[in-house]
């Protein structure tokens, strides 16, 4: 990939000729009423846009005629393209999101992003995905699970906070007989149970949170190791590690 500069495009710019030559790639040119159907604008603007591209030699311009992108246009359009390919191809393949959120995101990037960032970006998921095919990388698909656990963790403690607003006395009762709750460190490797709440208020305790340990969220415990320290547990698709002292601090109930 080149590594020059880019042209100092406005974005406005930059998406018309990329309209353009998405349609001259399609049907071999380009009319104002495509263009403005493609980006969603009016007429008038359509038309104020394309002598503002010829005045700059970008476009080959004239009323009722069709529309063609010079030579300095079709450089700057491919370039415009390029980089949302590249952009696009990240976010779906490093980053595993789908192709309508990296599509929008790589539109949103493409104007801004430095070309030197973009190229190490390209880099970066060159790299990344040629270790994954020869197996040295299985931490990205780790990633990706974590992306998904972590997500929806988020979402679990969204709906948690909604309950505990609906329902005060659950968390109440959860502390009547603390002597008599069962906490994670008391459950034997091979069960599952429900989370029913997580105490304390330290960094650790809302990394547990982040992690999936919320209101609900199904437990299952993989293995403990010799006095009980540490707890190797499955929640949401992902293993985590607790202390003896974490999992005491996770009431639990069978499921």
């Amino acid at each position: 990939m080149a590594k020059a500069g880019k042209a100092n495009l406005t974005r406005a710019t930059e998406d018309y000729l990329e309209a353009i030559l998405a349609l001259e790639c399609e049907v071999g040119f380009a009319r104002a009423r495509d263009i403005a159907e493609r980006l969603g604008v009016g007429r008038s603007a359509v038309s104020n846009a394309l002598h503002a591209l010829a005045r700059s030699a970008l476009v080959d311009y004239k009323p009722y005629r069709m529309i063609k992108l010079t030579a300095k246009g079709r450089q700057a359009a491919v370039g415009v393209r390029h980089r949302h390919a590249e952009l696009k191809a990240f976010v779906t393949d490093v980053l595993g999101l789908d192709e309508t959120t990296a599509d929008e995101a790589a539109c949103r990037l493409e104007h801004r992003i430095d070309p030197a960032v973009l190229q190490r970006l390209t880099d970066l998921g060159a790299f990344i995905l040629a270790t994954r095919a020869e197996d040295q990388a299985p931490w990205l698909d780790e990633f990706v699970q974590f992306c998904r656990a972590r997500n929806a963790a988020a979402d679990a403690a969204t709906e948690a906070a909604a309950d505990k607003r609906k329902t005060p006395h659950l968390e109440h009762q959860d502390m009547q007989n603390p002597e008599d709750a069962l906490t994670l460190a008391d459950v034997q490797p091979g069960g599952t149970v429900r989370v029913v709440r997580v105490s304390g208020a330290t960094k650790t305790d809302r990394r547990l949170v982040d992690m999936g340990l919320t209101r609900n969220a199904i437990v299952s415990v993989v293995r403990v190791a010799p006095l009980g320290d540490p707890v190797e547990i499955r929640v949401r698709g992902y293993n985590l590690s607790l202390g003896k002292e974490q999992a005491r601090g996770v009431l639990v109930e069978d499921v």
